[in-house]
């Protein structure tokens, strides 16, 4: 099995789910999270320094589930 347009089809859907995020949450909903106190959604601070591990750790799921799809 080759693997690197696996590889690519996980780094096109890792992109395709950053950009409706923003697109969805960053654009429309962003107004309704604002008013939300500190103890439901994490400080910004504290997310950024919490963001290359979740970066990651959604992009090796995403690999992980195409490995799945392509085995299937």
């Amino acid at each position: 099995m080759n693997h690197f347009p696996i590889f690519l089809a996980a780094l096109a859907a890792w992109l395709v789910f950053f950009i409706y995020g923003f697109l969805v949450h960053g654009l429309p909903l962003a107004k309704d999270y604002t008013p939300c106190p500190i103890g439901v959604y994490r400080a910004a601070e504290d997310g950024r320094s919490h963001m290359p591990v979740g970066l990651l750790g959604i992009f090796a799921a995403i690999l992980v589930f195409r490995l799945i799809y392509a085995k299937a």
